[in-house]
């Protein structure tokens, strides 16, 4: 390993088989901005798309399919169309992210089971399932990753902690041990002696 100075001061440990790449600040934050960018607005048009051509056509489709031999009803249709819909306008803002993306994630799982089970991943007569598992993956990274800084939910406190409040101990132990100081510590990490 061999230290290199970056821009900004940063040093940059070379790792043999590593790119020299520094370490990126709020990676999170900026990853959870991006996917809901590219994410959301995509999602708000396909459930557009559906409601202009007519929910109802939309939500007789879904009535004819079959769970476990089981047929769906009429009204999960149309709760397809409004989660793609308003879900998308939510995720773009960041405003319950992680329970938009989680519902969109169990949609596009479901498709390929559903839906599209006969054509396959890549299907030659018509599009295959390998979107609906991008999209799957999208939500999935957005119920981890969560919103980020950058969303409605880190602004009212549904993500990350409110910037106007303390963060306030769990237990009252915890409060405790908050009051105390600790015990000094040696270099090689042991409580020093107390006299």
């Amino acid at each position: 390993m061999n230290p290199t100075d970056a821009p900004g001061g940063d040093t940059v440990v070379h790792r043999r088989g590593r790119l020299p790449i520094p370490p990126i600040p709020y990676a999170t934050d900026v990853a959870g901005l991006a996917v809901r960018a590219a994410f959301g607005p995509a999602l708000a048009y396909h459930g557009w798309q559906k409601l202009d051509r007519g929910t109802g056509q939309f939500a007789d489709f879904v009535g004819s399919l079959e769970v476990f031999g089981v047929g769906l009803p009429e009204a999960t249709g149309y709760f397809v169309v409004w989660l793609e819909l308003a879900g998308g306008v939510l995720l773009t803002l960041g405003l319950l992210t992680r329970v938009v993306a989680l519902l969109t994630a169990v949609q596009f799982l479901m498709i390929p089971f559903v839906v599209k089970s006969q054509v396959g991943l890549i299907g030659t007569e018509r599009t295959g399932f390998e979107i609906d598992l991008f999209i799957a993956a999208a939500a999935v990274a957005l119920v981890v990753l969560g919103p980020g800084r950058a969303s409605v939910d880190h602004l009212l406190g549904i993500e990350g902690e409110r910037p106007d409040r303390e963060a306030t101990p769990a237990t009252p132990a915890a409060a405790a041990s908050q009051r105390r100081p600790s015990p000094a510590a040696d270099p090689d990490g042991r409580s020093a002696p107390t006299s």
